[in-house]
C-alpha cells in the first residue's frame, strides 16, 4: 500500500526556493501562530503572495 503524499498536490506548478533570514523566517512563524488554520511555512508563503497579488489588483483596476 502506498503511503499518500503530503502537502498540497502538483498542478503544473513549479518549485521555487527561496533564502529567508532569520529575521523573516521569524516574521513568517509570527504571522502562522496567529493565524486560526496553523499553515505550514510553504502555505503562509502561498496565502502572503496571494493576499498581495489580489490587493495590487484591486488598487490598480
Amino acid at each position: 500500500m502506498k503511503t499518500p503524499k503530503v502537502g498540497r498536490p502538483l498542478s503544473g506548478s513549479g518549485r521555487v526556493l527561496v533564502t529567508m533570514t532569520p529575521a523573516m523566517i521569524s516574521a513568517l512563524d509570527n504571522w502562522r501562530g496567529g493565524r486560526v488554520d496553523k499553515p505550514s511555512r510553504p502555505e503562509a508563503i502561498r496565502q502572503l503572495l496571494v493576499s498581495t497579488f489580489e490587493k495590487k489588483a484591486r488598487n490598480n483596476g
